[in-house]
């Protein structure tokens, strides 16, 4: 055992073996907590869930296209995967890049308030029509001519379950608003397109739903005993069994904790920012990229830490220490005298 704790390509090996095993980990607890909230436990059938997530992605691009629009002239050209138009009260195209030729599986559509470069809901929809924020972006002091006011529409009073059914909500729309409509279409280009990469990720994982649990408790149990033997065979350099310091070692331990904790927080930052859900497989990949290094960083510091402890250096190590021990010296050969 000794031969193998000192072999360093065997702890190259454990490494790299440990940091497969906590992605994968990483990706099934992500993988069941994410298939959990959609109901894929629960009996939630795939169709259900495909259908909320095609809404949720069409109602956020509605709001994309209508923040562009407070900003872009009403006839440019809008680049989306997603088709939409923009119509007004008689049902003419203001804006959109909708082709009648397009096969449409799901559809959204919402209502506006006349379009004056900001836009204003009051729709029937309850969540859109709680979007106020784009009027009041709009008349936050940008400098920019400001759109004639209008009284906010009411939000919808919350109701019991018992009595949504029974009671409608009617928004209040200011006399002489010209209402438009925001239709958008999930077509074949957006099925086919990178941002249907969540639908897509659904299809696949709900038949591994159950499969997930015994993979990642596999990974689970592979990576602590590879965790185990790195700490073991931390400090062995040879067949000897004698524990020795690195190179790591020669760092004051206070700094090299200072060092790895900012560079897993920059590693965590860097997946918060980056990460986004219509662009999943480059979230994906960058987010493994820094949760492998941000790993690294922890298990240098871990095994700096079980040598430390080994050799009973750990507090001597640290820059804090030795000035507490200096002055505690100094306060005592000052006492004295």
């Amino acid at each position: 055992m000794n031969k193998l704790k000192g072999n360093l390509a065997a702890k190259i090996i454990v490494i790299i073996l440990l940091a497969a095993s906590c992605l994968v980990l990483c990706g099934t607890v992500v993988g069941i907590t994410w298939l959990d909230s959609e109901g894929a436990y629960r009996g939630n059938s795939v169709d259900n869930v495909r259908n909320t997530l095609i809404e949720n992605r069409l109602q956020r691009t509605c709001f994309d296209l209508l923040e562009q629009m407070q900003v872009m002239p009403v006839n440019a050209a809008y680049g989306s995967d997603i088709r939409f138009e923009l119509l007004d009260e008689n049902g003419n195209v203001l804006a959109g890049n909708y082709n009648e030729k397009e096969s449409v599986e799901q559809t959204l559509t919402t209502q506006v308030d006349g379009y004056y470069g900001g836009m204003y809901f009051t729709a029937e929809d309850r969540s859109l029509t709680a979007w106020d924020s784009l009027n009041w972006e709009y008349n936050s002091g940008s400098g920019e001519e400001s759109r004639p006011e209008v009284t906010p529409t009411p939000k919808p009073t919350t109701l019991p379950t018992d009595e949504v059914e029974e009671q409608t909500y009617e928004p209040s729309v200011p006399e002489g608003t010209k209402i438009c409509t925001m239709r958008l279409y999930w077509t074949a280009a957006s099925e086919s397109a990178e941002t249907n990469s969540e639908v897509r990720a659904y299809e696949f994982l709900y038949p591994l739903r159950y499969g997930l649990i015994a993979i990642g408790a596999v990974a689970l149990l592979l990576a602590v005993h590879l965790f185990v033997f790195l700490m073991a065979a931390a400090g062995h350099h040879d067949a000897t069994g004698e524990v020795r310091t690195g190179l790591v070692e020669k760092l004051p331990y206070d700094l090299l904790l200072c060092l790895c904790l900012a560079g897993i927080s920059v590693m965590i930052m860097i997946i918060g920012e980056t990460f986004n859900s219509a662009r999943l497989v480059m979230s994906l990949v960058i987010a493994a990229i820094c949760l492998v290094g941000a790993g690294l960083l922890a298990l240098l510091c871990l095994m700096s830490t079980a040598v430390r402890l080994k050799l009973k250096t750990l507090l001597s190590s640290c820059i804090c220490w030795r000035i507490l021990s200096w002055v505690w010296e100094w306060l005592k050969k000052a006492f004295r005298a």
